[in-house]
């Protein structure tokens, strides 16, 4: 549950098996673990639209956010979680459309509590803008070569 804890808004069975994955915790093991977490009224279920969506109760989280600190994790957590936000930010762009869109922008969402930071912003943001300049460089190549 501490992985889970990355997560400020709603996500997805995806967005959590991957990123709450690694070392001995399998994807599988996540899935089956976020289902328990669910009926023990621990994570609130959304399943009103195409996608189930999840989140962590708030008070939950705060406890889960600080044994994640307390474990040592929360750097590579917060690294897979910008790695899934970059992946599906150019899956966004090469036709996975609006779906995946609203899906970065969730991802995206910093916390509306007070004093509260969201992780792996920064390296997000960081690895959005590379992701993007290297797109735009390729498209700008491709633009010039058509051209001639």
């Amino acid at each position: 549950m501490r992985r889970l804890a990355i997560f400020v808004g709603d996500f997805t069975a995806e967005a959590a098996s991957l990123v709450a994955a690694g070392g001995e915790i399998a994807a599988s093991e996540v899935v089956r673990s976020l289902a328990n977490l669910v009926t023990k009224s621990l994570v609130a279920l959304d399943a009103v639209s195409v996608i189930t969506h999840y989140r962590l109760h708030e008070t939950t989280r705060a406890y889960a956010l600080e044994k994640l600190r307390e474990s040592g994790e929360l750097g590579d957590v917060a690294r897979r979680h910008a790695d899934y936000y970059r992946d599906l930010s150019g899956a966004s762009r090469s036709g996975g459309g609006n779906i995946a869109r609203a899906r970065v922008a969730d991802g995206l969402r910093p916390s509306d509590r007070p004093g509260s930071r969201g992780f792996g912003l920064g390296l997000l943001a960081d690895r959005l803008c590379s992701t993007a300049a290297r797109a735009l460089s390729t498209s700008a190549t491709a633009r010039a070569s058509a051209s001639r």
